[in-house]
């Protein structure tokens, strides 16, 4: 003791730098932890909470109040200031603003304040609670339930369809998550931090609903409100718990004895295996595992080996026990594996057993790796050889389908696959292949383009406002001439444009004839495509406007074109219950004037639409009108050119026509069989509704 303290007294220098030192290090430490964010909410009038967030357990504060001016200080100690606004005004009264500042190693917070007022700290974790109100209890404390304001403002028990007890407790200013749990037969619901009246702290008697629950107690406990539901004795439930803004539902249902037995039955699958051998009864004190694991393969005439690694002895008493039950029990007691061979069961540790098991994979892995490399050329027919050939690639070292040693080429002249593999990896290429080498289906995309008078298409029921004459109720609908109709409606800013599904095209067909023959329109062009699934299809009509772009000194004029056409983009997609999604979009251009230099300016109207119809329906759009103004007058010679009076001698007649541009779209599926295998002359039969269609290439 004389020597240790003669040499604190012989370097008191280092003694001293050593205590600053840790004093220094213990401070850097300490002030790890930083202040993010400081918030102040106003809970009711003279009343607020200001929430001091950290990133680490808080410290205890060192709070006290200042007057002329009225604060409220915050000292955090070996706290570091992280928030980037050290001034907040706030409107919370009686906290009108909050001010932060750092300074050695410690974090103020500044409150400032409308007139003198009490508060009370809480910890909760990183955060730091202060209530400032001027309303405090005899006691001298606030209630915890203040620091959040979440309270219980109802309780109700309902009887849901299904015989479940429903309790729902209403909830004011929610602050945490409910916390549910089952302890026994009881369900509990803790609600942190929330308060509840005392009206409503009692015990609901439920039996009388025919529920699963048979009490419900609503009790406070400390600051939390705890809810107890006790179920019917030896009821069979499940439970569930929903939480919203404002609501908790507690929800119990019962569950039936067949469930149970199913429930019980797929547990029991799953975590018991199922043992079939014959009943042994094993009695055995200290006896060596080999001797046991022979006598067992003896019984049950299995063929068994055991490693030279097992050893050691085990005291066991089975009675009437199957033998593979027991054998299990005694692999797994001594940590033991068994792996089966053909009908040659192999015993050894757990470690040698995934030791062997790792060398076989090795094994074959260098098997494979010896295996000789073939080459095989494979004719692509329908899909592209490089996408196909990128998938061959695609995948990681254990899932590609080419291994490191493999290659894969393609020759973009042939549309073929050079492939580079061992026979094994060719024959799953090969599979591969055929599955995504097969031809896409193909849609027939026919378009009628008809100019039509209005009345007829009234008469078509190509207009809105119509109802189902079969159920009033069903608007959008019409039955006319035996076909029926679908009417949605798409608003344009250039006109009203309509879309309309027709079933029955044989009574359009029919239609459409009688049109043409009463002069009340014209089928104006009947183009059909032939497009893949999901291949895109266009569809395109109309003329090129010239004008002439006037030259400069030495460049002489040109005569520039512009399009006006009627354009029809149609991408068709067939589901897999033979209906077809048809991506449509149709643009309409007119031309409206010329500017001083001759160039046209065009209007453009266009709809965008996608609408799914059966195989040979028709889709029809509208609403793109076309006006004509026709003035023809007739006279009597001589006496109609008398000026005055000659007008009693004549007659002027003023037609005006409003036409509607009219599009029947028809989709039809064609079928692969169907189609001729002559390249010279492909035909594709197409059925619909009773009658057959030659649909012949157009060269």
């Amino acid at each position: 003791m004389n020597r240790i303290t003669n040499n604190s007294m012989l370097f008191p220098g280092a003694t001293l730098t050593l205590w600053i030192c840790s004093t220094l290090l213990l401070t850097a430490q300490a002030a790890t932890r930083h202040l993010e964010t400081a918030e102040t909410t106003a809970l009711k009038a003279g009343l607020a909470k200001i929430t001091l967030i950290l990133d680490a357990p808080a410290p205890a504060p060192d709070t006290f109040t200042l007057s002329q001016p009225n604060q409220l200080i915050i000292d955090l100690p070996d706290t570091v200031l992280g928030a980037q606004q050290r001034y907040h005004r706030v409107d919370a009264a009686p906290v009108t603003g909050l001010t932060l500042a750092e300074t050695d190693g410690r974090t103020r917070v500044v409150a400032a304040l409308a007139r003198s007022v009490r508060h009370k700290v809480r910890r909760d974790g990183d955060r730091i609670h202060i209530l400032v109100t001027a309303d405090i209890d005899a006691a001298g404390s606030i209630p915890a339930q203040a620091m959040t304001g979440a309270r219980v403002t109802d309780t109700d028990f309902r009887r849901g369809e299904d015989d479940s007890g429903r309790i729902k407790l209403t909830l004011a200013n929610l602050g945490q998550q409910a916390r549910i749990e089952r302890r026994d037969s009881r369900v509990i619901a803790v609600l942190p931090q929330t308060s509840l009246p005392q009206d409503l702290e009692r015990r609901l008697d439920v039996l009388d609903f025919a529920t699963p629950v048979q009490y419900v107690d609503i009790s406070s406990r400390n600051d939390d409100t705890v809810v107890t539901v006790t179920p019917v004795s030896d009821a069979q439930y499940r439970h569930a718990a929903y939480q919203s803004d404002d609501e908790l539902i507690l929800e119990l249902t019962p569950i039936t004895p067949a469930e149970q037995e199913q429930a019980e039955a797929e547990v029991e699958e799953k975590e018991e295996p199922q043992f079939t051998g014959e009943e042994i009864s094993l009695s055995f004190q200290k006896i060596d595992i080999r001797s046991v694991l022979q006598i067992i393969a003896e019984i049950a005439d299995v063929n068994m080996v055991v490693a030279d690694s097992i050893d050691g002895d085990i005291t066991l008493q089975l009675d009437n026990v199957p033998w593979d039950q027991a054998l299990n029990i005694i692999l797994r007691t001594q940590g033991l594996g068994i792996r089966r061979i053909g009908n040659v069961m192999s015993v050894a540790s757990l470690n040698e057993i995934a030791s062997l098991e790792r060398a076989q994979r090795e094994a074959d892995e260098a098997m494979r790796q010896r295996k000789p490399l073939r080459s095989e050329i494979i004719q692509i027919n329908y899909a592209n050889a490089d996408e196909i050939a990128g998938l061959l690639r695609k995948g990681g070292k254990e899932t590609a389908l080419i291994s490191e040693r493999g290659q894969v080429s393609v020759d973009a002249r042939t549309n073929s696959l050079l492939i580079y593999e061992t026979q094994d990896r060719l024959q799953d290429i090969r599979r591969v292949i055929n599955k995504l080498d097969i031809p896409i289906r193909q849609v027939q995309v026919e378009a009628r383009i008809v100019v039509a008078s209005r009345d007829f298409s009234r008469e078509l029921g190509l207009n809105t406002g119509f109802s189902n004459p079969r159920d009033p109720g069903i608007s959008g609908y019409i039955d006319n001439a035996g076909y029926t109709i679908n009417i949605p409606t798409i608003g344009n800013a250039t006109g009203q444009l309509t879309s309309t599904i027709i079933s029955n095209t044989m009574s359009l067909d029919l239609a459409l004839t009688a049109m043409e023959s009463e002069k009340r329109g014209e089928i104006i062009s009947s183009p059909h495509v032939i497009t893949t699934d999901g291949q895109e299809a266009v569809i395109e009509q109309g003329q090129q406007v010239p004008y002439v772009t006037p030259g400069a000194a030495n460049t002489p004029a040109t005569t520039d074109f512009k399009d006006v056409v009627l354009n029809l983009t149609v991408t068709p997609h067939i589901t897999p219950d033979e209906h077809v999604l048809m991506d449509m979009k149709l643009t309409q251009d007119n031309v409206n004037s010329f500017l001083q230099n001759g160039e046209p300016l065009i209007d453009t109207r266009s709809v965008k639409t996608q609408v799914l119809v059966d195989d040979g329906n028709t889709v029809v759009l509208g609403g793109i009108f076309q006006h004509e103004q026709r003035d023809t007058g007739t006279k009597i010679p001589l006496l109609g050119d008398i000026p005055l009076i000659g007008a009693l001698f004549s007659s002027r007649i003023r037609d005006q026509k409003k036409l509607e541009l009219l599009l029947f779209i028809t989709p039809r599926i064609l079928q692969e069989s169907l189609y001729d295998s002559r390249p010279d002359n492909r035909t594709a039969m197409v059925g619909n509704a009773g009658k057959s269609i030659d649909i012949r290439r157009i060269d």
